[in-house]
């Protein structure tokens, strides 16, 4: 059923960017769909306010969640500014295993509500998975199947450890949402895998290695 509800004097809830949204799950997530193509190159979001009118790139926000949190504070200023772009990948406010499940829940909330209220005013999305551990029962609530998806690896190649979770984690996301693609941002890691995948750089590394060859 849509959600069709403001429940705050002056919506300061901000249920109005839900408003006609299907929701998913205990929590009531909105459900995303993939419209996007397939990006050859994408830039975080920072760094494409400096940018107009590029429509082969796609924006990212893997970024740290400060950069970005004007996005949800008035969403509707950046509208235009992501319309002018091939696509964008879904928010990304921080979920960690360390913080209290109700701050997780909230984050993955965030995340899906702007994602939602972006594709429904037009904007191409492609939506954000987290590549988590102990979060099954609703990580992935209101995210599509047989579809392409993002993530980012981010924080998640700099030891063998935090490699093999991803790893696992990542073999657990595509039992349970099987993906036909993946964009990956960020450093490569090999591992083995059922879906296609599409590396791409975040903006930094591309930076440090046109550095290193001058």
């Amino acid at each position: 059923m849509s959600y069709c509800w403001v429940s705050t004097a002056n919506d300061v809830m901000k249920e109005s960017l839900i408003y006609g949204a299907d929701l998913d799950g205990r929590y009531g997530f909105p459900i995303l769909e993939c419209n996007a193509p397939v990006p050859d190159d994408t830039i975080d979001f920072r760094k494409s306010l400096k940018l107009i009118n590029v429509k082969n790139l796609n924006v990212n926000f893997f970024l740290h969640d400060y950069e970005f949190n004007s996005v949800w504070v008035n969403p509707d200023k950046y509208m235009e500014h992501f319309r002018c772009f091939q696509s964008i990948c879904g928010l990304d406010f921080s979920i960690s295993v360390q913080s209290p499940l109700a701050l997780q829940i909230y984050n993955k909330y965030r995340n899906h509500v702007l994602s939602w209220y972006f594709w429904k005013n037009g904007v191409k999305l492609i939506p954000k998975v987290d590549i988590l551990p102990d979060c099954s029962d609703w990580i992935y609530d209101g995210l599509p199947c047989n579809s392409m998806l993002c993530c980012s690896t981010n924080g998640r190649a700099y030891s063998r450890a935090a490699k093999e979770s991803f790893i696992e984690c990542f073999a657990e996301m595509e039992s349970a949402l099987h993906p036909h693609t993946m964009v990956i941002v960020g450093t490569k890691i090999d591992f083995s895998h059922k879906c296609d995948i599409v590396w791409l750089d975040a903006h930094m590394q591309r930076v440090f290695r046109n550095a290193r060859l001058k």
